[in-house]
């Protein structure tokens, strides 16, 4: 099968490539000198760590990706020459850098996993049998430990590759190294804990990785008990530790699905790719739901327009981001709210580039029984089966509206599943031009065709008052809303780069508390981006400015470097945060009553979308 974006998702996949993607060097070491498949004697492999070639893989994972997407040559041959400069350069049947050969040190394996992501992104692409041939030949010839820390991710690249080779050593491999992982793991990250009634506490993104791997050994096996715990496992995350703007807590660790806490770019990434594993793999739509959610709220809340600049830590309520709005009690005080090529850490830079390419990637799926489309976004899914054609063709702004329509050119008879989102209260099908009256079937509508046909299908969604503890915030269909700002905008550009650093402070008044009543939803016709100023679906709420509430402004504050541990350092100097909502009997409410506008909470860098309620 093929797919290829058009509107939005193709002109969001082309400003990655204009932005960091295609200029991963302006996010700076090591982006900029540490390369996969660099000859031994380069100063770019010399006394580097793993941690360097987990960052520089995750970018290329995204940039192969992207540039498969765009059918843009030039960078899928720079892609390819990165991957082929391992694939074809074992070190007896190792394949990577030689500074993390050895097999002793228990994170070393850990890169080659998302390495490997980009080589069998490459493989799906050109067919070339040599790659997944080179990297069944590097675990069956490895001595490494797969079943310690993060190696044990090297089980999701052993099944993909099982599944291409069917070489049964590989498939035992995979589960051994899973099973005794279990056994011995000692923190929250393993089966034991996801079957239990504990709250994990664990560094996110080892969480939502190690999660997806029970369903993937499912897959594989049919056993039920791996399946079991992968949907455990994110089934108590959402309800633990889901965040506004769709994706789980993780600052850095998994905390509460406290407002103030924050998401950790880096898990977009990895919470919508673990989530892409249990759709294709269980066909249950509250998936797909979950990773809509997480991709157009938190993942472009947490990026400039251009995608230039990033954020390490994003927030629901952010009203400052700058060199040091850190508000988290990880690493307070930092740069880590800024958006910037690197505010902070390296992981998210890389990672950054994933989350769109595997939303895209993951649109369709193709089984016996039929054709699905589990995401929406314009683009084309072709396919050939039984040697005749297939191409749908699909014209949306989702979930900017809530139109979608699929124009199918068929040569053949197939079976079209197309899902219908939990938040959706109703669907209305038009098959050809003729209202049709569909009921969902286990989240999906399934539509015989045997010729050219024309679907339009329009959703409608109902907004819904997320209310807790006086406080409120607002989603309609898949979009949360906010009262967004794009910020009074400072910029610093370091030495020898292009792209600037930010700091972001607010440019309109934005202490309001929400009245009791409904909110009206105003649809948009004429999408084109996530982009204040553009036209933008709003909701309109009735509030009252607050007069005693305004940013925190503090001297003396304690930050924890390790949240685990509990390492504490205190901090005595002016930093300016945004500040945590009052309790409703704290507030000063002015007489006057105000029509605000809530727009999509991607379009706002600088944004409140949780607020406090009151009586009218």
């Amino acid at each position: 099968m093929n797919i290829e974006p058009l509107g939005y998702l193709k002109r969001f996949l082309e400003k990655q490539m204009d932005g960091l993607t295609g200029h991963i060097g302006e996010a700076g070491y090591p982006f900029d000198c540490v390369e996969w498949g660099a000859p031994d004697d380069s100063p770019a492999t010399t006394n580097d760590q793993w941690w360097r070639y987990e960052q520089v893989a995750y970018w290329l994972d995204g940039y192969t990706r992207a540039a498969i997407l765009l059918k843009d040559e030039e960078k899928i041959a720079n892609a390819s020459r990165i991957i082929y400069n391992v694939i074809h350069h074992p070190r007896g049947t190792y394949l990577g850098p030689e500074v993390i050969a050895d097999p002793e040190p228990l994170n070393f394996r850990w890169p080659h996993v998302v390495f490997f992501r980009a080589c069998i992104a490459l493989y799906d692409y050109n067919g070339d049998r040599r790659i997944p041939e080179a990297i069944r030949q590097h675990y069956l010839g490895d001595s490494a430990d797969y079943a310690v820390r993060r190696n044990v991710m090297n089980v999701e690249i052993m099944l993909r590759v099982y599944e291409i080779t069917k070489d049964e050593a590989l498939l035992r491999l995979a589960v051994e190294s899973y099973d005794r992982y279990n056994d011995t793991c000692t923190d929250d990250a393993c089966d034991r804990v996801a079957l239990s009634p504990k709250k994990p506490y664990v560094h996110g993104v080892t969480y939502n990785e190690y999660g997806k791997l029970g369903a993937i050994l499912y897959r594989a096996t049919g056993e039920e008990r791996y399946l079991r715990a992968s949907e455990r496992a994110f089934a108590k995350a959402v309800k633990m530790f889901m965040l506004p703007g769709g994706c789980l807590c993780s600052n850095e660790y998994l905390l509460s699905d406290h407002y103030y806490n924050s998401t950790e770019t880096c898990n977009v990434s990895d919470f919508t790719w673990a989530l892409s594993y249990l759709l294709q793999i269980t066909k249950k739509t509250k998936y797909a739901d979950l990773i809509e959610r997480c991709v157009f709220n938190a993942g472009m809340g947490a990026i400039t327009e251009d995608f230039r600049a990033l954020q390490y830590f994003s927030c629901a309520n952010q009203v400052i981001a700058d060199h040091q709005s850190n508000h988290n009690i990880f690493s307070k005080g930092k740069a880590w709210m800024r958006f910037a090529p690197n505010p902070g850490t390296e992981c998210c830079p890389g990672n950054v580039n994933r989350f769109m390419p595997n939303y895209v990637m993951n649109m369709w799926g193709e089984e016996a029984e039929g054709i699905y489309c589990y995401l929406y976004g314009s683009g084309r899914f072709s396919s050939v089966r039984g040697g005749k054609s297939i191409l749908i063709e699909e014209e949306t702004n989702y979930p900017a509206t809530d139109v979608v329509r699929f124009s199918i050119q068929t040569e053949t008879t197939f079976d079209f599943y197309y899902r219908v989102p939990l938040f959706m209260s109703r669907a209305r099908v038009t098959v050809n031009g003729e209202s049709m009256e569909k009921a969902p079937k286990n989240g999906y509508h399934c539509l015989r065709i045997e010729g050219n046909t024309e679907v339009e299908i329009v959703f409608e969604a109902e907004t819904v008052a997320h209310r807790k503890k006086g406080r409120v915030y607002f989603t309609h269909g898949a979009l949360t809303y906010s009262l967004c700002m794009k910020g009074e905008r400072q910029t610093e550009l370091p030495e020898g780069k292009r792209f600037p650093n930010y700091n972001m402070y607010p440019d309109r008044p934005w202490q309001y508390a929400i009245l009791k009543g409904e909110a009206t939803y105003h649809p948009s016709e004429q999408f084109e981006e996530y982009r204040l100023g553009d036209p933008l679906p709003y909701l309109t709420v009735h509030a009252r400015r607050i007069k005693n509430y305004d940013l925190d402004r503090v001297k003396r504050f304690y930050f924890q470097g390790d949240v685990k541990f509990g390492r504490k350092h205190y901090v005595d100097e002016p930093h300016i945060f945004t500040p945590k909502l009052l309790s409703n009997d704290q507030l000063q409410l002015s007489d006057h009553v105000e029509s605000i506008r809530l727009y999509p909470y991607g379009a706002g860098k600088l944004r409140m979308t949780v607020f406090n309620e009151v009586d009218e």
